[in-house]
């Protein structure tokens, strides 16, 4: 029994270094970085909706995804195909690609057939 509970113990420390580490890294390269504005979009719609970002030059880049309702997530799409490369859950994003990609953002109305905004504002982050 005890070697069991040194496992679980042993995990759940491993699953909060992890948890610390990414955040660590999130915030370490927004320090560190300047943002470019390069899209900036705002408009009010109804029922689910999709922005599809032009295609994007390799590089680091920062999305930012805002609604009055859901943001359903993020999807990273191979600029000549759109196949769905990775996805993320949540608004805000730090993305890195040697290739050229597009982004995808999934929005969601909070309640059926009302109007609410969408914002998308995507950024390439520049070594300062």
């Amino acid at each position: 029994m005890g070697l069991i509970k040194k496992l679980i113990i042993g995990f759940i420390v491993l699953l909060v270094v992890g948890v610390a580490f990414t955040f660590g890294i999130y915030h370490y390269t927004l320090a560190t970085h300047e943002k470019e504005l390069i899209i900036s979009q705002s408009e009010t719609v109804n029922g689910p909706v999709y922005y599809t970002s032009a295609v994007l030059p390799a590089g680091k880049y920062f999305i930012e995804a805002e609604s009055s309702g859901v943001v359903e997530g993020v999807q990273i799409l191979k600029a000549d195909t759109d196949e769905v490369v990775t996805e993320f859950e949540g608004g805000n994003v730090i993305y890195s690609s040697a290739n050229p990609f597009r982004v995808r953002i999934q929005y969601n109305a909070p309640n059926p057939n009302e109007d609410y905004t969408v914002s998308v504002k995507i950024y390439r982050l520049v070594k300062k």
